[in-house]
């Protein structure tokens, strides 16, 4: 791959992605994470997470070239 190649797939990513910052519970603790995170899988597919249920966002085209 090419630089200007990742570039494209970097600004893709950037703009098309919907990034949020996960809320968990920790030691009875609500915490705002400064990681921004985005879930993807298949469409079915629940990711358990800091006993937090996250619903797997489809795969777009980007991902699925990347993948």
């Amino acid at each position: 791959m090419t630089f200007d190649q990742a570039n494209r797939y970097f600004q893709s990513l950037v703009q098309n992605i919907p990034w949020k910052n996960d809320e968990v519970v920790v030691f009875g603790k609500h915490i705002v994470t400064k990681r921004k995170t985005a879930w993807y899988g298949y469409s079915s597919y629940e990711y358990i997470y800091s006993n937090t249920v996250k619903q797997a966002l489809p795969w777009t085209r980007v991902l699925v070239n990347l993948k």
